[in-house]
């Protein structure tokens, strides 16, 4: 990874799911030199159960990740700002301009909410494919593996 990205923001629509998830991961492969920040275009209510167990299983535990919103501010400054939705490409753009970013769109799966319709087997399948989609992106990009900590199940 270039030097040149140490600072990086990871948007999503609400910061429950596809951001923690990225953030977990690209905190663990690229180290503690980096710094890695996620939000929401409108935060949720609560976290997201299956993505914490998706994520605990892989053994990433984001359970005390809560849900928020990014609100950019002027002394902040991001290398590179990774939006995993269309909702959030909007505030990448607002947030990399002002602060001479990069800007990024992985796109990613929309994770399915509870009125799927979906049976709970159905619904971990899903949220265990979103996080290996969003592996992928990780390891594809920063030319990494993401492998988590041990003792962390």
């Amino acid at each position: 990874m270039p030097d040149r990205n140490r600072n990086i923001l990871v948007l999503c629509t609400h910061n429950a799911v596809r951001s923690p998830m990225a953030e977990a991961m690209i905190k663990v492969a690229l180290g503690e030199q980096t710094h890695v920040r996620s939000g929401g275009v409108v935060a949720d209510d609560r976290p997201n159960a299956f993505a914490i167990k998706a994520m605990k299983e892989f053994g990433l535990p984001i359970g005390a990740h809560r849900p928020r919103t990014f609100h950019p501010v002027a002394e902040e400054h991001f290398d590179l700002v990774i939006a995993l939705s269309e909702t959030a490409l909007p505030l990448a753009r607002e947030v990399a301009g002002d602060c001479g970013a990069s800007v990024e769109y992985w796109e990613t799966a929309e994770p399915p909410g509870v009125m799927a319709g979906l049976s709970q087997t159905q619904m971990i399948e899903a949220y265990r494919r979103l996080r290996d989609e969003i592996r992928s992106h990780v390891e594809n990009r920063f030319d990494v593996k993401v492998r988590a900590k041990s003792g962390l199940q």
